[in-house]
């Protein structure tokens, strides 16, 4: 869970290739299924460090389902 507070538990999960349209609104519903483990919780210092290790994230999992 990336994070700038360690007192936050939450679980956030980052939809790949959806773009809403004009006006449309995300999918109120949505399921997903846990796959590979990425890495470690960790505690950032700034938002640009979590921007930053999002960008490696989203790298690392489009490798992963490209692989399979």
């Amino acid at each position: 869970i990336p994070s700038l507070d360690s007192d936050i538990k939450a679980l956030e999960i980052y939809i790949l290739d959806y773009s809403p349209k004009e006006g449309e609104r995300a999918p109120f519903e949505i399921s997903f299924e846990l796959g590979e483990f990425l890495r470690p919780i960790k505690e950032y210092q700034s938002l640009e460090n979590l921007r930053v290790q999002i960008g490696r994230d989203v790298k690392a999992v489009e490798k992963m389902l490209s692989v399979g």
